[in-house]
Parts: structure tokens; sequence; C-alpha cells
């Protein structure tokens, strides 16, 4: 594992314009605090919460939708579900992130009020944060997950480098998701929703989840590459 990219941190502060993209925060939570949603009161979030439920502050904002599912396949089967439930009417723009954004994006809250004011042009695929680095030859190493993933995912052997965003941060645009039809996101749910306590699992001290859910982390600007890849 190689750090190619660090990022400044940038404070939360209270954004209250209304957005001038069309655009919804896809949020990954288990038992995170996601009070700092409140700063955004016109923004639009779809919150898959894993854990115990949010607070009544939270649960006040606006805009917000809780979507509850059991704790397993991390955070791209949350990812995964939003694409499935909201295939036929997504909005321009989805930025995707676990509950906890700074912990792995410092600069996550700049980042998102680029994106609504539409400064931050989102035009495919955007990978936000510290950027990491595997080289193909390190694919078959345990942590990763990839291998098994990306050959069950795409019917191809992986073999090139890949630099992907710790923590599966992102903005992705409504073409780069329809690119993939809804046979692929079926096959993808499948994936981390299945084959637990894989490998790469055991090796990250979660038994409890698949494989794929290591593999997506790192293959996300796969997914969205704008369909090049095999589908």
């Amino acid at each position: 594992w190689h750090t190619e990219r660090r990022c400044a941190a940038t404070p939360l502060k209270v954004n209250d314009a209304e957005p001038s993209v069309d655009a919804t925060v896809v949020l990954a939570r288990y038992e995170e605090d996601c009070s700092w949603i409140l700063s955004y009161p016109r923004c639009r979030f779809v919150v898959y919460n894993k854990g115990s439920p949010l607070p009544p502050e939270v649960l006040a904002h606006g805009r917000l939708e809780v979507v509850e599912k059991p704790n397993r396949g991390r955070e791209g089967s949350s990812y995964i579900d939003y694409v499935r439930e909201h295939y036929d009417d997504l909005p321009e723009v989805v930025v995707f992130s676990q509950v906890d954004p700074v912990d792995k994006v410092p600069d996550f809250y700049g980042f998102l009020d680029d994106v609504l004011d539409g400064s931050a042009a989102v035009d495919g695929y955007v990978g936000v944060g510290t950027m990491k680095f595997v080289p193909k030859w390190m694919a078959n190493h345990p942590a990763h997950g990839v291998v098994q993933m990306y050959h069950a995912l795409f019917a191809a052997g992986w073999d090139y480098d890949l630099f992907f965003p710790h923590g599966a941060t992102m903005a992705v645009s409504r073409g780069a998701v329809l690119a993939r039809s809804p046979t692929f996101w079926t096959v993808a749910h499948y994936l981390v929703d299945h084959d637990h306590g894989g490998v790469a699992a055991r090796h990250a001290g979660h038994p409890e989840n698949a494989d794929a859910t290591w593999g997506f982390e790192k293959c996300w600007p796969v997914v969205f590459d704008g369909g090049r890849t095999p589908s």
C-alpha cells in the first residue's frame, strides 16, 4: 500500500444555500455520529443505517431519508442498495461516503461544498480524500479481496495498477451509474451480500463480511469508468 495523495482538512461550517446541482449524499452508517448533516439543511441525504437509531435532532432534518438495513456488506452494500433502489430516478450527482467522512477524507466538507455549488464539476467519477495505490503485482495479497470479486463481476482477470480513494468516498454522475446495467448491479449486490467469512475478511479482522466488500473499496474507479470495463 502506498499513499499517493494526502489532503488538507477543511472545517465544517453551516452551508444553508440551496444547492445549484441536483445532488444526493448517500451515507453508510453503523454507530457513528452523523450530526454534521445538520450543517447542510438544504442538502438531500440518504442514510443507510445498520446500527442504533439516529437521534431525534438528526431525524428532524428536512431532507433526510433513513433506510434501515442489516449490519453486513459494509459501505459497499449501502451504495449498491441505493443504486438498485433509485436506478430509474437518480439525481444528477451522487456523493457516496461513510457517515464519518473526515476519518479518511479530511477535505470532505470542502469538497461537498464545491459539489453543491457547482464549482466542482462531476462528469463521471471523482475520488475524494487520500488516494491509495495498489500495483498489479500485489493483487493476490489476501488483504485486498480484489481478484476473486473482480473476476466474478467482470469475468476478467485484474492485471493493471489501481488508484483508489481510501474509505470509498467519491462523487459520481448519473451517467456513470447508468453505464452499468441493472443486471450488473444485481450481481454486485449478490457479491457483497454473500460469501461471508472470506480470506480477505478474516485477514482484516471482520469475518462477518464478504471479500467483495474489500474489493469494491478498491474497484469503485473501475465500476464507474463509464462502462469501458467488460460488463
